[in-house]
């Protein structure tokens, strides 16, 4: 009998599996050496045996891991077992080793293979070098840079306590001190001496872009106080503006500033059934903390009684990359439509959904000049419309967000019948409710935390809290790191929004109006309307009047508000100011729009605007609110006092500058917000400005918009600037 051999090769497939049988450890199995704490730009991490992948905030980094960053790239990570920290510069490249010191502490091994390194030793456990080809560091409670340069020499500058630092060609202990730097050449040479304050490296990642603030001038939950009055226009660069949104009874004339969203639309051509306006824009755009450069196609395609009008934008990073993650699937191709409508709002039947611009209902006491689309595109919200007339009844109804009807969020309706007596009277009832105004919390990762507070962006925050926690068992490291700033103050999260109870909001109104005049060139109204907030105060405006005559408007009311009550609750800014955020050291509170009504006095003033177009030439407008509060008690305990401020301004002038050469566009506007005297830059809000657009080409505008905004006793100058594309 032959005794059974092996083939050498499987002898030598054995041995080999023996001799791998460590590596062939899953990631998951080895020992997690740190967490990362902050990631920015080009920054990625490979395990051994694994593809490279992107290192993001949050992300554990385990034994046997190459961590390298790019040219914009910039990363922090700690030691789950102590605290310490590694702070990587752009082009660094580091090896990571780790092996179970005891049970609660690592004996680290950090290869430098490139770039700087800041090590920063807190209350040290295991035992931690840093290697390069020149040098080994061993840290000990000390804050010190490690740089290795092309050539190979590596450079130790000891910000804190001391470093010993093996010279690896030398073999030879040196020790540098805090102050001072030392010298590992690639030949040998070694040099300490008095560190250089220059050639410390250092540690400051670019902030990120603010987002911007919206509409200068007003700030989140600044709004809403007594007799809000006139409201300066809405923001420009909407691709709204095409079908108009003001809805009143029947004939009843647009509220407000005339002209509703008609006004300063482009000019368009036919091709057969189809209508096409179109319209473009260059700007910069922050979305996600990123700068943009963006191009913006704007068109309105009408085919029949359906409209469409779309929202093409094209943003293009600083190395000319189109942002192509708005492009990529079909929820992308949803996105691109502001608005689908049937017919126009002047029609017995008239359906929209989408972006909401300009929404007046009735005279505009409850709701005047409503917009879903103030945050466009950053926050995309696809409201609907409906109106429907038959004979002499008119229903109409509105919601701000398919995706809150459910709450429901903000939804309107107002019915309206005209009685045809020795006059027509056209009668009118109106509600709009809000059934939770927490939801203007933008909570942009859905973990019921708002965007404004929370800790962990694009992440559950209760999960990776419990996460840290699970991964960082020592108590005392992560008090440590969040009083180092590190992390954030997990020991005192902010409140989930579903732990705060609803805050809803109803008001209802009746109105009646009578066309004394109503023919093609001239009209007049008048008017009397009331108004209830549910659960706070009254509102009436009578009389009031509205005329037309040609190029001239005019409008004037007289108002009587009872405590607690405010006109227009619902306007231009309302999806901002539904809900503001008040952070204090150890708390968070959200705050509505209708808990900030217990506060406003009864007031009793009058509303008056006006604007007039000469000869095509010169278009002007203004507005105007005086409301007389005088002293009102705001608690009876202590019987406080104060008084409110009682004006409210605004005003535009725009000129037609055909006769003024390589000018394409001026005009001038001034806004100031209740005030005692009328234009004191000390108002808070007040704002002035002007916009001209240089003409490159007879199509082409360089448009420069300057503002200035008082606040605070400080003004703020503002100024922008955008190619506008005329067709």
């Amino acid at each position: 009998m032959h005794s059974a051999r092996l083939p050498g090769t499987l002898w030598l497939c054995l041995f080999a599996g023996l001799l791998l049988a460590p590596a062939a450890r899953s990631i998951e199995e080895r020992p997690t050496i740190s967490i990362t704490l902050a990631s920015r730009g080009d920054v990625k991490q490979k395990p051994e045996g694994a593809e490279p992948a992107s290192l993001a905030f949050g992300d554990v980094i385990r034994d046997s891991t190459e961590v390298r960053t790019g040219g914009d790239g910039f990363c922090s990570m700690a030691f789950v077992d102590d605290g310490s920290q590694l702070k990587l510069r752009p082009r660094t490249a580091v090896y990571l080793r780790a092996a179970r010191d005891s049970e609660t502490s690592l004996a680290r091994t950090i290869s430098l293979r490139l770039g700087e390194l800041l090590t920063e030793a807190k209350r040290q456990q295991g035992a931690t070098v840093v290697k390069t080809a020149t040098a080994v560091a061993s840290v000990k409670g000390t804050l010190f840079w490690t740089v290795v340069n092309g050539d190979g020499g590596t450079r130790i500058l000891t910000l804190e306590g001391e470093v010993e630092v093996r010279s690896t060609l030398l073999d030879s202990v040196f020790q540098v001190p805090a102050g001072s730097s030392g010298l590992f050449a690639a030949d040998g040479t070694v040099r300490i001496g008095e560190l250089d304050p220059a050639d410390v490296p250092v540690w400051q990642p670019e902030p990120r872009p603010e987002p911007d603030e919206g509409e200068p001038g007003r700030g989140e939950g600044e709004r809403g106080g007594p007799g809000a009055g006139p409201a300066p226009p809405s923001p420009p660069g909407k691709p709204g503006g095409r079908d108009g949104e003001t809805m009143g009874g029947p004939g009843e004339p647009p509220p407000g500033e005339p002209g509703g969203e008609g006004a300063g639309a482009s000019r368009g051509w036919e091709f057969g059934p189809f209508q096409v306006q179109l319209n473009a824009s260059v700007g910069a755009a922050v979305l996600d903390g990123t700068t943009y450069q963006a191009y913006s196609i704007r068109p309105d395609i009408g085919i029949g009684k359906l409209g469409i009008g779309l929202d093409l934008p094209l943003y293009f990073d600083s190395q000319g990359n189109l942002r192509e993650e708005d492009w990529d699937d079909a929820d992308d191709i949803l996105t691109k439509f502001y608005y689908v409508r049937w017919a126009r709002p002047d029609d017995p039947f008239y359906v929209r959904a989408g972006a909401l611009d300009d929404v007046t209902l009735g005279y505009g006491l409850i709701m005047r000049r409503y917009t879903n689309a103030l945050e466009w595109p950053q926050v995309r919200r696809i409201g609907g419309r409906i109106k429907l007339s038959y004979r002499n009844f008119t229903l109409q109804t509105m919601f701000n967000d398919f995706s809150e009807l459910d709450e429901p969020g903000v939804i309107g309706g107002r019915l309206t019948y005209e009685a045809n007596l020795k006059l027509p009277v056209v009668f009118g009832a109106t509600v709009v409710h809000d059934g939770n105004q927490f939801l203007g919390a933008k909570d942009g990762d859905g973990d019921g935390v708002p965007d404004a507070v929370d800790q962990f962006p694009d992440r559950n925050d209760d999960d990776h809290i419990s996460w840290l926690r699970g991964t960082i068992h020592d108590d005392g490291i992560i008090d440590q790191l969040i009083h180092s700033g590190d992390i954030p103050d997990i020991n005192n999260r902010p409140p989930m929004i579903q732990e705060v109870d609803t805050a809803d909001v109803t008001i209802w109104g009746v109105d009646v109006g009578v066309p004394v005049l109503r023919r093609e060139t001239m009209s007049l109204w008048l008017y009397g309307q009331a108004a209830q907030i549910v659960d706070y105060g009254r509102g009436y405006t009578v009389p009031g009047a509205q005329f037309r005559w040609g190029p001239f408007r005019a409008s004037a009311e007289y108002r009587i508000f009872e405590k607690e009550f405010t006109p227009d609750f619902f306007d231009m800014s309302y999806e901002v100011e539904r809900v503001s955020i008040e952070t204090g050291a150890d708390t968070t509170l959200y705050i509505t729009k209708s808990s900030r009504l217990d506060r406003i006095p009864s007031a009793q003033g009058y509303y008056a605007d006006a604007g007039i177009t000469l000869f095509d030439l010169v278009d002007f407008y203004a507005s105007y609110q005086y409301m007389n509060y005088g002293d009102n008690e705001a608690d009876q305990d202590t019987v406080e006092t104060f008084t409110v401020p009682n004006k409210s301004l605004y005003g535009r002038v725009a000129v037609d500058p055909t006769f003024i050469p390589k000018i394409g566009l001026l005009e001038g506007y001034y806004y100031q917000p209740h005030t005692d005297k009328l234009f004191d830059t000390g108002t808070d809000g007040t704002t002035v400005g002007y916009r001209v657009g240089f003409e490159l080409t007879p199509s082409i505008l360089l448009v420069a918009d300057h503002a200035t905004i008082y606040r605070h006793g400080t003004d703020i100058k503002v100024t922008t600037v955008e190619t506008v594309f005329r067709f």
